[in-house]
């Protein structure tokens, strides 16, 4: 059960990382002219990413850093919820 509780620490962690992903995304999606929607902002958040990659590839010829800030999050929280739910049963 030990196990457990500390993947479910790492989704807490991995999750609140994916909130301060998204809303730097969101910020410099806002600072290059674009407009996202704040309130639909987690329903969304996946396309504004994809977006975000998109520019960032056309400006400097690399993805931006919080691309992979937010895959990696989003990813990790899954993983570790998954595990999680797994030795709970």
């Amino acid at each position: 059960m030990t196990v457990a509780w500390f993947l479910l620490g790492i989704v807490v962690l991995a999750g609140t990382w994916n909130v301060a992903a998204s809303l730097l995304i969101y910020d410099a999606l806002k600072q290059r002219g674009r407009d996202p929607s704040f309130v639909f902002l987690r329903l969304y958040i996946p396309a504004y990413t994809f977006e975000y990659r998109k520019l960032t590839v056309a400006e400097t010829g690399r993805t931006g850093p919080l691309f992979w800030h937010w895959f990696a999050s989003i990813y990790t929280a899954l993983i570790a919820a998954v595990g999680a739910a797994f030795l709970m049963l």
